[in-house]
């Protein structure tokens, strides 16, 4: 029994990462597919995304720049090449102010709240991928 047992088990794992595989390039090509109307240059889409960053710039008031530094676009690191910064994100940490390795560093823990929360960011991802650990490096990299 306990033969039939393992084998019934071989199958279903078998059977559960063969779904998975096969509908994850679904998913992947879904995701990738845009609408009709949804073309990210069109101008209604170019609209959107300012109101957003007009909205985001609104609650620059929320973040304290006497701890972290201001900074301007003159002075912008690519932020990019901290891990869970795109390029959308990045639009909005400069919509905030927010320009350089530095800048982040400094961060408090309130801080990563704040910014996550205004940004629309996945609450507690800031933390999850350390960005004030990946700035410190890169900004170390940067003065060196």
């Amino acid at each position: 029994m306990l033969k039939n047992l393992w084998k019934v088990l071989a199958a279903l794992a078998g059977v559960t990462l063969a779904g998975y595989f096969l509908t994850r390039n679904i998913w992947e090509l879904n995701a990738a597919k845009q609408l009709p109307g949804e073309d990210k240059a069109s101008p209604k889409h170019k609209k959107s995304v300012d109101a957003e960053l007009v909205g985001i710039r609104d609650q620059a008031h929320r973040i304290n720049y006497e701890r972290i530094g201001k900074a301007s676009a003159g002075q912008a690191d690519d932020l990019k090449q901290i891990k869970g910064v795109g390029p959308t994100i990045e639009k909005k940490l400069n919509a905030l102010g927010i320009y350089t390795f530095g800048q982040i560093a400094s961060f408090t823990r309130e801080d990563e709240h704040t910014v996550g929360e205004i940004i629309a960011f996945f609450p507690g991802r800031i933390e999850r991928d350390e960005w004030v650990k990946q700035a410190e490096t890169l900004q170390q990299q940067k003065d060196s």
